[in-house]
């Protein structure tokens, strides 16, 4: 079982060695070979790691702020999620957004991390009106 959980970190870490992500069919293409390496289970658990780092990676990427959006004031309703943190001049803290007023075709990431520089209130966190 260890030889297993290696090759898979393994896996994981070579893709790491790389400075970019793999184009989507190349994680595609790993991810099938993985069905034809059952009889060498070492070598699939390594290029399972190597696919489920990709594919996590890209998902990771994928939920950033559009640059379309960059520079522009939006209204969003939303919690803050976790504990916010002071620092010297303000607080930062995760926030959730729930409702937005964006065309269909432009999003926010599921969570943003924002900095409130001299907050004129306390930021507390959790859903207001529950």
């Amino acid at each position: 079982m260890g030889a297993y959980v290696f090759a898979f970190a393994a896996g994981v870490l070579f893709l790491q060695s790389y400075s970019g992500l793999p184009e989507s069919l190349w994680i595609y293409a790993s991810g099938a070979f993985v069905f034809f390496l059952i009889k060498t289970p070492k070598l699939a658990c390594f290029f399972l790691g190597f696919v489920w780092a990709s594919m996590y990676s890209d998902s990771v990427l994928t939920d950033r702020l559009l640059s379309e959006l960059e520079g522009q004031d939006i209204v969003v309703e939303g919690y803050v999620e976790g504990l916010p943190q002071q620092f010297e001049r303000g607080v930062r803290f995760n926030f959730n957004p729930k409702k937005v007023n964006l065309p269909q075709t432009l999003r926010l990431p599921t969570r943003i991390r924002l900095s409130w520089y001299y907050p004129s209130t306390t930021v507390k966190p959790g859903k207001s009106g529950t």
